[in-house]
């Protein structure tokens, strides 16, 4: 089925972001053209950028979601006993069938850091963009 993807969108945010740098972000590829869009809200930041991605580099992190188990992810993670923390959503978008789509509010599944840290080796741009926020945080805290 994951040579039907169309598109992969990844949100991930915190709540209350209204003053403040951790704002929220949309990751999505387009899995036929091979483009990937970052966009990142916030008051006090915005980015947006887009990008070609190369065959090679999607199979790899396709094969590398798989190695995961990402596509067989239950639909709902939720701690209902955090307030205030944060939330993801992760949507998988079909040529010929529905999309599916797994969120989270508090809570994550067992390997999602795996599957965060591969977000980040594959589109770098998550990793330095939160950094880059962070580094803007702090000179005008």
């Amino acid at each position: 089925m994951n040579n039907e993807l169309k598109k992969i969108i990844f949100i991930s945010g915190a709540y209350f972001i209204e003053n403040s740098y951790t704002g929220k972000y949309k990751l999505e590829v387009d899995c036929n053209e091979l483009v990937g869009k970052y966009i990142f809200n916030s008051t006090y930041y915005n980015n947006k950028i887009k990008w070609k991605i190369k065959k090679k580099h999607f199979s790899e992190f396709i094969n590398k979601l798989s190695e995961l188990n990402v596509f067989s992810w239950k639909n709902d993670y939720s701690d209902s006993c955090v307030c205030d923390g944060g939330y993801w959503s992760l949507k998988f978008e079909y040529l010929k069938n529905e999309p599916i789509e797994i969120k989270g509010d508090n809570a994550y599944p067992n390997n999602f850091e795996e599957f965060y840290l591969i977000l980040e080796k594959y589109f770098p741009i998550i990793k330095m963009d939160n950094k880059y926020r962070w580094n803007i945080q702090k000179k005008y805290s």
